[in-house]
């Protein structure tokens, strides 16, 4: 297993399949958006789907949100890649705003992986 690290790393340089996450960009500047069908993608009671086409240059094909309907928060998100890979992510807990201090998101990698420094 590996861990990339990229210790010069950018929001701005993020690709737009996640720049959302972190209140950059606008939506519909880089996406095609439709209302998904909830049961092809299995949405929880309360929850509608959000397929977003990427308009250009991108390494995936569709981002699926599933989106609580009252409060607008995305509850996970699948990326589709061009290349037949597929990215889940469920965002459970979630708190906004909780004054985190900075050495909650220090990572050390696990012994047996190897380390790829970009």
């Amino acid at each position: 297993m590996q861990v990339f690290v990229d210790e010069n790393y950018k929001t701005t340089e993020l690709t737009t399949s996640i720049q959302f996450l972190w209140g950059e960009g606008k939506l519909t500047d880089t996406f095609n958006a439709k209302v998904g069908d909830k049961a092809k993608y299995d949405a929880p009671a309360g929850h509608g789907i959000l397929v977003l086409t990427p308009k250009k240059g991108a390494t995936f094909s569709s981002l699926v949100l599933v989106v609580n309907e009252k409060t607008g928060e995305v509850r996970s998100s699948t990326i589709y890649e061009t290349a037949g890979n597929k990215n889940h992510f469920e965002f459970r807990d979630v708190r906004i705003n909780q004054g985190l201090e900075r050495s909650a998101f220090t990572y050390t990698p696990p012994a047996n992986f190897e380390v790829i420094y970009r």
